[in-house]
């Protein structure tokens, strides 16, 4: 009786399987990731570098991952941009609009503060001032 048959080819394409499924497991789990970012609101590059930095993933992974994503759901990622301009744009108006309302509110301080003290109103404009209320 001879040595037992060798079947290499069959081990060989069990490794191959796992090996396949162990990497579909992970673009499995970098599109998850990918989707968590998108509900974030991040960019692609904002979300290439929060993978790498929080989950360890590799830049181009992330990136191949998130260009196969735009490319299987070109309207939600049209729809997405756009949203994520318009909310940079909103964002940058109530920005603009809250230095305006500082700028104002500390004028209003300051002309409450140059009044004598005989002149100023018994008001809480100078608490007002102090406080930001």
């Amino acid at each position: 009786m001879g040595p037992p048959a060798r079947s290499s080819g069959t081990a060989v394409s069990a490794a191959s399987a796992d090996s396949r499924e162990s990497t579909r497991s992970y673009v499995q789990m970098v599109q998850h990731l990918i989707e968590r970012c998108l509900l974030l609101n991040l960019s692609r590059d904002e979300c290439v570098v929060a993978l790498a930095k929080h989950a360890g993933v590799k830049p181009a992974i992330t990136a191949t991952v998130w260009k196969a994503l735009e490319k299987e759901n070109k309207s939600y990622f049209d729809e997405y941009s756009k949203q994520r301009m318009l909310r940079r744009a909103q964002s940058q108006r109530l920005r603009a609009q809250y230095a305006k309302d500082c700028a104002e509110r500390v004028s209003q301080c300051m002309d409450v503060w140059r009044l004598p003290v005989s002149e100023q109103k018994p008001t809480t404009d100078a608490l007002y001032c102090v406080a930001g209320l």
